[in-house]
Protein backbone atom coordinates (compact mmCIF):
# COMPACT_ATOMS: atom_id res chain seq x y z
CA UNK A 1 0.00 0.00 0.00
CA UNK A 2 0.87 3.67 0.04
CA UNK A 3 3.56 4.58 2.54
CA UNK A 4 2.79 7.49 4.83
CA UNK A 5 5.39 9.93 6.11
CA UNK A 6 5.18 8.10 9.45
CA UNK A 7 6.08 4.77 7.82
CA UNK A 8 8.81 6.33 5.68
CA UNK A 9 10.34 7.85 8.81
CA UNK A 10 10.19 4.49 10.62
CA UNK A 11 11.94 2.89 7.63
CA UNK A 12 14.70 5.50 7.78
CA UNK A 13 15.13 5.17 11.53
CA UNK A 14 15.07 1.37 11.77
CA UNK A 15 18.30 -0.61 11.44
CA UNK A 16 19.52 -4.13 10.81
CA UNK A 17 17.15 -7.02 11.36
CA UNK A 18 14.36 -4.73 12.54
CA UNK A 19 14.60 -2.79 9.27
CA UNK A 20 14.53 -5.89 7.07
CA UNK A 21 11.57 -7.28 9.04
CA UNK A 22 9.76 -3.97 8.67
CA UNK A 23 10.33 -3.95 4.91
CA UNK A 24 9.03 -7.53 4.70
CA UNK A 25 5.99 -6.72 6.83
CA UNK A 26 5.12 -3.72 4.68
CA UNK A 27 5.46 -5.76 1.50
CA UNK A 28 2.70 -8.15 2.57
CA UNK A 29 -0.64 -7.72 0.84
CA UNK A 30 -2.45 -8.50 4.08
CA UNK A 31 -1.17 -8.60 7.62
CA UNK A 32 -2.13 -10.62 10.65
CA UNK A 33 -2.41 -9.12 14.14
CA UNK A 34 1.19 -10.05 14.97
CA UNK A 35 2.53 -8.22 11.91
CA UNK A 36 0.43 -5.14 12.62
CA UNK A 37 1.64 -5.13 16.23
CA UNK A 38 5.26 -5.43 15.03
CA UNK A 39 4.90 -2.46 12.66
CA UNK A 40 3.24 -0.38 15.39
CA UNK A 41 6.06 -1.26 17.77
CA UNK A 42 8.75 -0.23 15.26
CA UNK A 43 6.94 3.04 14.57
CA UNK A 44 6.91 3.76 18.32
CA UNK A 45 10.37 2.49 19.31
CA UNK A 46 12.14 4.03 16.31
CA UNK A 47 11.00 7.48 17.40
CA UNK A 48 9.00 7.99 14.21
CA UNK A 49 5.71 8.44 16.05
CA UNK A 50 7.08 10.98 18.52
CA UNK A 51 8.80 12.90 15.71
CA UNK A 52 5.60 12.94 13.67
CA UNK A 53 3.53 14.18 16.61
CA UNK A 54 6.11 16.86 17.39
CA UNK A 55 6.15 18.06 13.78
CA UNK A 56 2.35 18.15 13.62
CA UNK A 57 2.27 20.30 16.74
CA UNK A 58 4.91 22.65 15.31
CA UNK A 59 2.86 23.07 12.14
CA UNK A 60 -0.34 23.69 14.11
CA UNK A 61 1.41 26.37 16.18
CA UNK A 62 2.74 28.01 13.01
CA UNK A 63 -0.77 27.93 11.56
CA UNK A 64 -2.23 29.55 14.67
CA UNK A 65 0.44 32.23 14.55
CA UNK A 66 -0.32 32.92 10.88
CA UNK A 67 -4.04 33.09 11.62
CA UNK A 68 -3.52 35.69 14.32
CA UNK A 69 -1.94 37.97 11.73
CA UNK A 70 -4.50 37.31 8.99
CA UNK A 71 -6.91 40.23 8.79
CA UNK A 72 -8.78 39.39 5.58
CA UNK A 73 -10.27 36.07 6.65
CA UNK A 74 -13.97 35.61 7.27
CA UNK A 75 -14.36 35.55 11.08
CA UNK A 76 -16.31 32.27 11.00
CA UNK A 77 -13.65 30.63 8.84
CA UNK A 78 -10.87 31.96 11.03
CA UNK A 79 -12.60 30.63 14.16
CA UNK A 80 -13.09 27.24 12.53
CA UNK A 81 -9.40 27.05 11.58
CA UNK A 82 -8.31 28.10 15.08
CA UNK A 83 -10.55 25.45 16.65
CA UNK A 84 -9.21 22.80 14.30
CA UNK A 85 -5.58 23.69 15.05
CA UNK A 86 -6.27 23.84 18.78
CA UNK A 87 -7.98 20.45 18.70
CA UNK A 88 -4.96 19.01 16.92
CA UNK A 89 -2.64 20.40 19.58
CA UNK A 90 -4.74 18.82 22.32
CA UNK A 91 -5.26 15.51 20.52
CA UNK A 92 -4.33 12.34 22.36
CA UNK A 93 -3.98 8.80 21.13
Amino acid sequence: GKKTLLILDALQRSRGRQHSQLVAALAKRSADKKTVAFVQDVVRTSGALAASEHRAQELAREGLKALSGARQLDPKGSTMLRNLASAMLLRTR
